[in-house]
């Protein structure tokens, strides 16, 4: 599994919402071919299905499949521990800064409510994960 595909799955996780590939790729910064082949790679895998939105049926919505949703959970205590090790030579301070200088950067929005360490707040309640946070600085 690589980075970018890692982040597709923890954008389905984070937001709780199923997304299409334009959204995918915009939270994340794919180019839509880029997008795409992770898709269908991740779609292979049977990490994610696709399915026909029903309110606009040329509009694919990427859906994470309990594979996926295992894979993600099952790696998240190291991709944690590696963000923590990237960002340690940092104070807390300098760390809250960069954090919100990547976000704006790559678009975030500054009206994502944050989590006590910086990551946005899912619909679910669950901070953002490195993965998700990373992809998007």
């Amino acid at each position: 599994m690589t980075a970018p595909q890692f982040a597709i799955l923890d954008v389905l996780i984070t937001y709780d919402e199923d997304f299409d590939q334009a959204t995918i790729g915009q939270r994340l910064g794919l180019d839509s071919s880029t997008g795409s082949y992770l898709i269908k790679r991740l779609e292979r895998d049977k990490l994610v299905a696709t399915v026909v939105d029903p309110d606009n049926r040329r509009r694919k919505l990427i859906t994470i499949t309990e594979k996926g949703l295992d894979l993600v959970r099952g790696t998240m205590p190291d991709a944690r521990a590696a963000e923590d090790l990237i960002l340690a030579r940092l104070t807390p301070s300098e760390q809250a800064q960069l954090k919100h200088l990547l976000r704006r950067l790559v678009g975030v929005d500054a009206d994502d409510e944050l989590t006590g360490d910086g990551r946005p707040e899912s619909r679910s309640g669950e901070s953002a994960s490195p993965a998700t946070t990373s992809a998007r600085q």
